[in-house]
């Protein structure tokens, strides 16, 4: 493991990665492998999706925590070893819906056509952003 983790040191610093983002990806990638009992080169994506359902069943992640496991693994495999095959393969577990609106949603926070706008923005449409400005109010 020491010469793919120095490998994957590499390459995270190569590409400019935060010292956070490396620790956290180091340590994603060296749990994964302490899981499976195997080195990580050797594992697959079976093993993977193993992973993942042990993420949530055994040690009751949220899904907020579990989502920071997966890209350190797509890292891994897609940029260190170079297994781009793999890449569909760690599948990224979708958020649930907040139930808490965003803040201009909450309050009238910019007031008048601003919150308006913004509402509608949030909805998924989308407009020029000069007609924001040539509003007049």
């Amino acid at each position: 493991m020491n010469q793919l983790r120095q490998l994957m040191l590499e390459e995270l610093q190569r590409r400019n990665f935060a010292a956070t983002t490396i620790r956290t990806y180091l340590h994603g990638v060296a749990h994964f492998s302490r899981y499976c009992r195997r080195p990580p080169d050797q594992l697959g994506p079976e093993d993977i999706r193993k992973y993942q359902a042990m993420l949530f069943s055994k040690l009751k992640y949220s899904p907020n925590t579990a989502i920071l496991r997966l890209p350190s693994l797509r890292f891994f495999y897609i940029h260190v070893l170079k297994r781009t095959s793999l890449q569909g393969n760690i599948a990224t577990q979708r958020l649930p819906p907040s139930h808490n609106p965003p803040y201009f949603m909450q309050i009238d926070a910019f007031g008048g056509k601003w919150n308006r706008e913004l509402n509608w923005l949030y909805q998924g449409n989308q407009f020029p952003v000069s007609q924001l400005f040539d509003s007049g109010e």
